[in-house]
This record gives structure tokens, sequence and C-alpha cells, in this order.
């Protein structure tokens, strides 16, 4: 009995750590949100789902604008906190199950199961409008940021991968930018 009793705490010891170890590799070590390589896992299973299923797939990317200035004019760390402010304005206003990716950078990707164009630019703008009336302090200083977006939906928008999706996704989220940010374009 002791014996069973030792390997079975040995047993349960390495489950718990295998998966906190899992958890870890998969989230962004600063927001807390996805990794891009776990959220690029999570969009072809919801993409091969959409297909199998026949419904709709939403996929927004977010920049936060001129994110350099706040790193150049405030440090990195006042940055991070920024960066930290907006991965949580973003959940906030998500849908449960609606998936936050840190994409690269200042770049956010969301996944939307089961989103139309119009789901997809609701949520969008709601995150857009969040993050504008949200601000962080640094010292006396208090530091308002904008986010541009891109949005996609398939099958409203045609594609033959979950990768096009992203592709046209960035497009939009460039349109956005040249449009003279704190926009949503589809």
């Amino acid at each position: 009995l002791g014996l069973f009793t030792q390997s079975l705490a040995l047993a349960l010891h390495n489950a718990l750590l295998f998966d906190r170890l899992e958890r870890l590799a998969a989230l962004d070590p600063l927001t807390g949100v996805y990794n891009r390589r776990f959220g690029m896992t999570r969009l072809h299973e919801e993409f091969g789902r959409t297909l199998r299923m026949e419904a709709p797939l939403g996929v927004v990317m977010f920049d936060l604008d001129h994110f350099k200035q706040v790193n150049d004019v405030y440090g990195h760390l006042t940055g991070d906190r920024v960066l930290l402010r907006m991965a949580k304005v973003a959940r906030s206003v998500m849908r449960e199950g609606d998936i936050l990716v840190r994409y690269g950078g200042e770049e956010f990707l969301a996944i939307l199961p089961g989103a139309s164009a119009k789901d997809v630019f609701e949520i969008a703008d709601r995150v857009r409008r969040k993050v504008e009336q949200s601000s962080v302090a640094s010292g006396e200083d208090v530091i308002k940021v904008t986010v541009s977006a891109g949005g996609v939906s398939y099958p409203e928008t045609d594609v033959g991968s979950e990768t096009e999706l992203v592709d046209m996704a960035d497009k939009a989220l460039y349109q956005a930018k040249e449009s003279g940010r704190n926009c949503v374009v589809m």
C-alpha cells in the first residue's frame, strides 16, 4: 500500500507539472493570452471545424497605434503595462469562446468562432472603443492609446485556408492604418 501511494503521488505530481508546463508553453508571459504558435494551432482547428460544420469564422487583427512612441517616451516597462491593459480590455469585451492571441509585438489576433462579418465588426469596434476609453498611469502622466483593426469573416470572405484568412485581416488592418487609425476596416 505504501509503495502504491508513493507511485500514485509521483504520477499525480508529474501530471500536474506537465499540465502547468503545457499551459505555460501556450501563453504569452506578458499578457497572459495565447502566444502566436499556440494561437495559430487553435485557428487551424477552428478553421477545420468551420469547414465541417459550415459555420462562420471571424478573424480580427488589432494593432496599437503609435506604440513605438509610448516605448520611446515612457520606456519599455510602461509599454509592457500598456500591452497588458490592451489585452485585458480586449478579453473583457470579447464573447465567451473567442480566442485572443498575441500575434507579435503590439499586434493581437482575435479568433471569433461563429462570427459573421457583422459580428466581427461589432466585436472589433467594441474593443476599439473600450481601448480608446482606457488609460495607463505612468507617474503623473496618463497614457491613452488607440487601436486599429482589420477584420474578415469566412465564408463571406472566400479563402482556402486559415492563413489566407489572417492575411486578409492583416490587409484590412493596414487599410485602417492608412485611413487615419483608430478605426475598424472590414
